[in-house]
């Protein structure tokens, strides 16, 4: 359960970006017993409560038999034949391996597919964001404005974005809240 008296809650667009993953992937961990609470309408979790939920699960009895990586079950004792390293010069990618680290640290990697040159969790924070050209960003206006559009997409946000020179007006919404104001 989270203590909103001891963990700073975390929105779930906020988690999402977090976890590198998208609205509904939290909603699937929210399925699978991430921890959340209901403020105002809203779920929020914590930081903490994705530690909790990522903790490794408790060692099983070991028995007599095993399972290979494809969940094949052998006879324990028996050899599991493994592919031979690649040659060197071949074009065959090596195997990735095991992701080292804290279990939020394993979670989040699990979900990591690149980092994002911009603080979408910030600006994502339902406030008013005045940004500008070479200050705040390094692409044309119109190309923000696809990242924009394009985040708002994936985690389910509605957006009133404007521009007015090399300068920027933007503040994410939920989707229900968005007014037809004509800020376009």
């Amino acid at each position: 359960m989270i203590d909103l008296t001891r963990e700073q809650p975390l929105s779930t667009p906020a988690a999402a970006v977090l976890l590198h993953t998208d609205l509904v992937g939290i909603k699937r961990l929210f399925d699978r017993g991430l921890e959340r609470v209901k403020l105002g309408g809203r779920f929020y979790t914590s930081r903490e409560a994705i530690q909790r939920f990522a903790k490794p699960a408790p060692a099983r009895k070991r028995s007599q038999r095993r399972t290979t990586g494809r969940g094949r079950t052998i006879a324990k004792g028996a050899a599991i034949r493994r592919p031979a390293a690649p040659e060197q010069g071949s074009n065959q990618q090596p195997q990735p391996l095991a992701v080292a680290g804290t279990p939020a640290e394993k979670l989040a990697a699990t979900f990591a597919i690149r980092r994002s040159m911009y603080p979408w969790d910030e600006w994502a924070n339902g406030e008013v964001w005045e940004l500008e050209r070479g200050r705040d960003f390094a692409v044309s206006v119109g190309g923000l404005s696809s990242s924009v559009y394009g985040y708002a997409k994936r985690f389910g946000l509605a957006v009133r974005f404007s521009r007015r020179g090399g300068r920027v007006r933007l503040q994410f919404l939920p989707r229900a809240e968005k007014a037809d104001d004509g800020s376009g």
